[in-house]
């Protein structure tokens, strides 16, 4: 037995033994072992119910965990949870998001680590954006001040997304004019 291995099929690091003695005698009944394949880790995120039909398995995101804040992990949903998480206040459901090669080989990532998720719903190329203080509405129409020849001059827009505080402006503005808000 002196030169002898013992060896698995089972990949991964042995993090948990529930008999940790040498020279203890154990049975399959009694020998509990946890293993965890670090190739394996995946980030869990909580979705609310008016969040969770946004989320679609294959969708990318990036992962920005607390311990490495200023790295961002390549990362996509695996799956969605069918069923709310229980325990929980409020009707959240459970995100199972894989991290890229480049997150799970690098041997720094531990279990239980924190961390923020970003993902893009919608991408809207080459779209004029401005802050929601300067579109007004009045009388149906939605118009913005602009700075034309030293003057104020109010202008119609057609307004389209509302984007966190940023409203896309579809027609009525061109890009590098001046706007003016009081």
């Amino acid at each position: 037995l002196k030169f002898s291995s013992l060896y698995t099929p089972i990949e991964g690091l042995v993090t948990k033994v529930d008999s940790p003695l040498a020279g203890q005698n154990i049975t399959p009944s009694t020998a509990t072992f946890e293993v965890i394949n670090p190739k394996s880790l995946y980030f869990s995120a909580l979705a609310d119910q008016t969040e969770v039909t946004k989320f679609k398995v294959g969708q990318k995101g990036q992962v920005t965990l607390d311990s490495f804040p200023e790295k961002k992990y390549e990362a996509t949903v695996e799956s969605v949870a069918f069923t709310p998480k229980s325990g929980e206040t409020g009707t959240v459901y459970e995100l199972k998001i894989s991290l890229g090669s480049e997150a799970t080989e690098s041997g720094s990532i531990r279990m239980g680590m924190t961390g923020d998720i970003e993902f893009m719903f919608r991408e809207i190329k080459n779209a004029v954006a401005i802050p929601a203080g300067y579109v007004k509405t009045e009388n149906k129409k939605t118009y913005v001040t602009v700075m034309a020849n030293n003057k104020q001059e109010k202008r119609e827009v057609v307004a389209g997304a509302n984007i966190d505080g940023m409203i896309e402006i579809i027609s009525g503005l061109q890009e590098n004019e001046v706007l003016y808000s009081n």
